[in-house]
């Protein structure tokens, strides 16, 4: 997981990188996930957005199995936005003074503000990071179908999300007619409608859905600051700036923001719990929730920060789905 604390001042007049520097910056971050795309993967993805960072790596073991196709360089170039995310997230919050800090609104209550607007390059590397993985899955599905049946017509091929069972939804079924006998058994297996309701929306492959619905139809996200589960913004309008949110309590005793469970449950879908950062009076930058608000009604809140939340993503698609697709078995921590 990207939860390393990286302490860097930028030196800029506005404490952040100057246009020059973080263009370069974003070059070789580009350059250098080209020459680990060109050398073979050769097992986890990094990317270095800066020398003094350093490289960040994503647990992505599936790289090297998926080999040099469209599938293999969709699923990297989704991990290596991923991982610059999370890196820039890291250098940003970790300057001095502070960007995020303790406050009392009218009421009194406590809240955190943050004292600039938060970049709008970072909704840019999370939609990159959702659209290339679901990319991924169809061009695993085109690579699967050609393998078995080279003259399949290419328009109906993809691979299907399902949330109904398919003798009621036979257009799914279609877009995997032409692999093995193998692949299509496999990917019906996976189709979320064979897990309990409850724990459906859980499902990788329907969060994965969701949030590519979300950015493709609907609107592009726009970065917020959080701290608990239950304080889910809901409207996005007047969000950017010095966003002021409700952290529902004076002050943070033995637990933490991040003392919850990231998509908390028994259901092997949903991840494992993650500790929370020191105690504090208030919560330090490395406890702010990154939420994501989609659309007047919709937030993607959970108690986790975005990018651990992706990163959970990731490894349960490489896990649950590619891992069963390429016959791979996945090393265990």
């Amino acid at each position: 997981m990207l939860d390393a604390t990286i302490r860097r001042s930028l030196h800029s007049r506005e404490g952040g990188m100057s246009g020059r520097k973080a263009k370069a910056s974003r070059g070789q971050a580009r350059r250098e996930a080209e020459r680990a795309r060109r050398s073979g993967g050769g097992g986890s993805v990094a990317a270095t957005l800066d020398p003094e960072i350093g490289p960040i790596p994503l647990a992505s073991d599936i790289s090297p199995y998926l080999g040099d196709g469209a599938a293999a360089k969709a699923f990297r170039d989704g991990a290596v936005a991923l991982i610059e995310l999370g890196q820039r997230q890291h250098a940003y919050f970790g300057r001095d003074p502070a960007r995020v800090t303790a406050a009392k609104d009218a009421d009194g209550r406590d809240v955190l503000v943050t004292s600039d607007e938060l970049p709008e390059e970072w909704t840019e590397l999370f939609a990159r990071s959702i659209i290339w993985l679901r990319t991924s899955l169809d061009y695993l599905a085109y690579e699967l179908t050609m393998a078995h049946t080279p003259d399949a017509d290419p328009r109906l091929i993809g691979f299907p999300i399902s949330r109904r069972p398919w003798d009621v939804k036979a257009k799914a079924r279609e877009k995997i007619a032409a692999m093995s006998p193998e692949s299509q058994q496999i990917i019906e297996e996976l189709q979320p409608y064979h897990t309990p309701g409850e724990d459906r929306p859980h499902h990788p492959l329907i969060v994965l859905d969701e949030l590519r619905q979300l950015y493709a139809h609907r609107r592009p996200a726009v970065m917020l600051t959080a701290v608990t589960s239950t304080s889910a913004l809901t409207h996005p309008v007047g969000m950017r700036g010095n966003v002021k949110v409700d952290i529902g309590r004076p002050a943070f005793e033995s637990d933490t923001p991040f003392a919850t469970p990231c998509l908390p449950s028994s259901n092997p879908w949903r991840g494992t719990e993650y500790a929370g950062g020191p105690e504090r009076e208030y919560p330090t930058w490395a406890q702010v929730n990154f939420d994501v608000c989609m659309g007047p009604d919709t937030a993607i809140s959970d108690g986790t920060r975005i990018h651990q939340m992706m990163n959970h993503l990731y490894d349960q698609i490489q896990e649950h789905v590619l891992a069963r697709l390429l016959g791979v078995k996945m090393p265990q921590d």
